[in-house]
């Protein structure tokens, strides 16, 4: 396997509003698979992401588990078990995901993307399960290799609020709205987070202001993209 696996799954030369078809994408990758003896890791991987992306986690842990096979360092090591803990957690198996996040980062030497996902993937579980203070270092360290990502900041400012931290909080949710207005979901926190803590427009000066600029940016990124129909 000469090239390191990737975190994404890509569909290259998608106009805006062209049509996926989910049906031809799958029937294409197996294809693919078959014509390289079931051992081709890039079809693999796409198969994986592809089947936990249309609600088809247990082949999906299938594909990863035969990728596992075919894995020569500890990159690819760490990537497989970074897909394996993303379909833990869309079974609902947390301890698990948990753990595969856990010995994912004992390897090393790792590249910086994929440490961030991990750091970041497994502070955002530790939310979830009120681990508040457990997964703020793991955001902080997230930030620290990617901090034009939003996701950092925004799992960051769930913790922090998490742990009463409030005007923390803020901070963290306006930065991840200021570096990916195209995601509303960090504005949603914000909005939230200010409407339980009025006081807060008191404490922090030009919130107010910074606020309505949050919200005119998302406004502006929200009307750029593009739409996609899936079949």
């Amino acid at each position: 396997m000469a090239e390191n696996l990737k975190l994404q799954y890509f569909t290259p030369g998608l106009a805006p509003g062209e049509v996926i078809c989910f049906e031809e994408s799958e029937k294409e990758l197996l294809g693919n698979l078959q014509d390289s003896w079931g051992e081709c890791p890039s079809t693999l991987w796409d198969l994986a992401i592809f089947c936990s992306k249309t609600g088809q986690q247990e082949r999906a842990l299938n594909f990863v588990t035969r990728l596992l096979k075919l894995t020569e360092n500890f990159e690819q090591l760490a990537q497989c078990l970074l897909m394996s803990a993303q379909i833990a957690e869309e079974l609902e198996e947390y301890e698990s995901a948990k753990a595969f996040y856990e010995l994912a980062l004992t390897l090393e030497p790792l590249e910086d993307s994929t440490l961030y996902f991990l750091h970041n993937n497994l502070g955002c579980l530790l939310n979830q399960l009120g681990q508040f203070e457990e997964a703020e270092p793991h955001l902080e360290r997230a930030i620290s290799l990617e901090p034009l990502l939003l996701n950092g900041h925004k799992n960051l400012g769930i913790a922090r609020e998490g742990l009463g931290r409030m005007e923390e909080a803020v901070e963290c949710y306006i930065t991840a709205t200021q570096v990916g207005p195209y995601d509303a979901r960090s504005l949603v926190h914000l909005e939230n987070l200010l409407s339980r803590h009025p006081e807060l427009f008191v404490k922090a000066p030009h919130l107010e202001e910074r606020l309505d600029r949050c919200r005119k940016g998302v406004m502006i990124a929200q009307s750029e993209i593009p739409e996609v129909t899936i079949h």
